[in-house]
């Protein structure tokens, strides 16, 4: 489970228990309780940790940075640098993958199921919010009235 950074650097990521120590060490968090909510209080979250994994880029690039220790001489402001579109939708795959295969292998199906629901859940808010987005787009563009901007003069 690899992806490529901007600069052309490729990681590797596997969830370990050494990881996940890692990852409470450095974050603060447990993510082998999926539905965990217990964060540092500096970093509260409502959501359960597999939830917030999902819709908290800037979480999730804390978290596989953890993952990372050491296999990076970069600093983790370095490190999110070369994080574009592109390269965060591939670590988030490559994050996911080895998040799912860690509790397969483990036998953790409820998890396994779990996460798999989160997804599916995200994907489908993810192409509603598409659509509604697409018909507004449509409604515009068959003669609603623009927005004007207005500028102010000195």
């Amino acid at each position: 489970m690899t992806f490529t950074d901007t600069r052309g650097n490729e990681y590797s990521l596997a969830i370990t228990i050494g990881a996940a120590i890692d990852v409470h060490n450095q974050v603060g968090v447990n993510i082998l309780d999926v539905s965990s909510t217990e964060y540092p209080e500096t970093d509260p979250s409502p959501l359960p940790i597999s939830t917030r994994l999902f819709v908290d880029d800037m979480f999730l690039a804390r978290v596989v940075f953890a993952i990372l220790d050491g296999a990076t001489p970069l600093s983790f402001i370095d490190f999110c640098d070369g994080l574009d579109g592109k390269s965060m939708k591939q670590m988030a795959d490559a994050f996911f993958e080895a998040y799912e295969y860690f509790f397969e292998e483990r036998g953790a199906t409820a998890a396994v199921k779990s996460l798999r629901m989160q997804r599916d859940q995200w994907k489908k808010i993810t192409a509603e919010e598409l659509t509604r987005l697409d018909s507004i787009a449509s409604t515009d563009s068959q003669g609603a009235p623009e927005l004007s901007s207005t500028t102010s003069e000195e």
